[in-house]
């Protein structure tokens, strides 16, 4: 019975993403363009999911009991809660239906991508720019559709009971997503442990120092071990830096910084015979490894 419902709603959830543009992983193409929506499919999966509901409560589920022989008393206090419960589900509709609007929306006039919202529920800074090459959009609107449907659903006492077992499966299905797919793919971009990744996969040897430039996210120490030169502000003390290493024999450098600032950062690191970004915007949109080579 309850996995019946459980894929059931699974289902549903599933066509109602698939009649939005988009996938479950978020990723757009290299052009930026996202999976276009499928009515057929989308519609197919919700026709499944419900008839698959219809079927489980039919053969395995148990219809709520009627009550026997109830004193006036006793039907009073039963339609007062059917009343309650009713108004509950209908509050709760209201509830995440206005959630799952700021969650969805993709407004300009809006102060945040909605999208980013669950990511500000663990940072700091709102103000950090959503991946363009991410978009979870109508996968939000899906599961805020069907979680409202379900809680309307909550008003019918008949059915009360298979509402909530499809409710908790919804809630888990959700949960799921969220932390195996929207925080793995979202969360590279709100921290440096890639960009640094990248640096110990493709440095030539120990010997080739990293740099943080113009950079106080307190990720460049964390991730190097408290071992990487930063250079919060640059100027003559990096340049120095940078020609004192020079005189050393070092030949290739490493940097993180945010892409905003590669401009810069060329031109405060000399005359490089390489100067390249070994990591793009697909990766982190904020911040990218520099390899730089001298001659």
């Amino acid at each position: 019975y309850l996995g019946g419902l459980g894929v059931s709603a699974l289902f549903a959830v599933y066509g109602f993403i698939r009649i939005f543009p988009g996938s479950i992983s978020g990723f757009r193409a290299n052009d930026l363009s996202v999976r276009p929506a499928s009515a057929v499919l989308g519609i197919a999966s919700i026709l499944v999911g419900l008839a698959g509901a219809v079927v489980t409560v039919w053969k395995l589920g148990r219809a709520a009991d009627e009550p026997v022989g109830e004193s006036p008393e006793q039907l009073r206090e039963r339609r007062h809660e059917d009343l309650m419960l009713g108004g509950i589900g209908i509050a709760a509709a209201i509830v995440v239906a206005l959630t799952g609007r700021d969650l969805a929306a993709k407004s300009d006039s809006s102060d945040v991508v909605g999208q980013a919202r669950l990511m500000h529920l663990f940072t700091y800074n709102y103000r950090r720019l959503w991946p363009d090459t991410l978009d979870w959009s109508g996968l939000l609107a899906a599961f805020s559709i069907v979680s409202v449907a379900l809680c309307l659903f909550l008003i019918i006492r008949r059915i009360r009971r298979h509402v909530v077992v499809m409710l908790l499966a919804t809630s888990l299905i959700w949960a799921v997503w969220g932390l195996d797919v929207y925080l793995v793919k979202a969360s590279p971009h709100w921290g440096q442990r890639e960009v640094i990744e990248s640096y110990f996969k493709m440095r030539g040897s120990p010997d080739e120092p990293i740099v943080a430039y113009q950079m106080n996210w307190k990720g460049e120490n964390f991730y190097t071990g408290n071992k990487i030169p930063a250079f919060v502000s640059s100027g003559a003390t990096f340049t120095t830096w940078i020609k004192s290493q020079q005189d050393k024999g070092i030949k290739t450098f490493w940097f993180v910084t945010e892409h905003s600032r590669m401009s810069a950062l060329k031109n405060e690191a000399g005359s490089p015979k390489t100067f390249e970004a070994v990591t793009d915007k697909r990766l982190n949109n904020k911040f990218c490894l520099v390899k730089a080579v001298f001659d």
